[in-house]
């Protein structure tokens, strides 16, 4: 990926929106530095602009291994930027739901889910979550609804417990 994105730099010239491709394409190569640093440049260059609560939300992601406090700042601000963003959401649904802040879970997993129902990442968080809550039946329904197949359930339940017995770190 990294070479393409070189290419259409020298091609189109360097843009925002070749940088912030860069940047994923970094952290998911675990080049946690580069990737920061070209997330900061987009945010500088774009202000609040659409590609502004993208990077915040690279931002967010990049942290949320190492510091869900800082995770959280970045993803409630990507998500004021773009609130209509299902993947948006659905991070910050899980990283508050890391943070044992369910019923704010809820309300980021639910509106991921609405916005976008085909989001198997948004739907599986809040299969996860209902699992966490004990709330078998809300699960039932939308594993239902979803047409979710009883192994996926069942790896659901198991990450649910997980959410259950580990104590996360603290987060702000």
């Amino acid at each position: 990926a990294i070479a393409h994105i070189e290419e259409d730099r020298r091609v189109y010239g360097d843009t925002a929106e070749l940088r912030l491709l860069e940047a994923d394409a970094r952290r998911s190569l675990k080049q946690n530095k580069a990737s920061e640093a070209l997330y900061r440049g987009v945010l500088r260059s774009s202000g609040r602009g659409p590609l502004a609560g993208k990077a915040r939300h690279g931002l967010g992601l990049l942290y949320a291994p190492v510091d869900l406090s800082a995770a959280l700042v970045e993803l409630r601000e990507a998500s004021r930027l773009r609130p209509t963003d299902a993947a948006i959401r659905s991070d910050l649904g899980f990283a508050l739901m890391q943070v044992r802040r369910f019923s704010e879970a809820r309300v980021e997993l639910a509106t991921a889910n609405e916005l976008a129902p085909d989001n198997v990442a948004a739907r599986n968080n809040l299969l996860i979550l209902f699992y966490v809550l004990g709330d078998d039946a809300s699960a039932q329904r939308l594993a239902a609804t979803a047409q979710v197949d009883s192994s996926l359930l069942a790896r659901l339940k198991g990450q649910a417990q997980s959410f259950k017995t580990v104590r996360p770190a603290r987060a702000g």
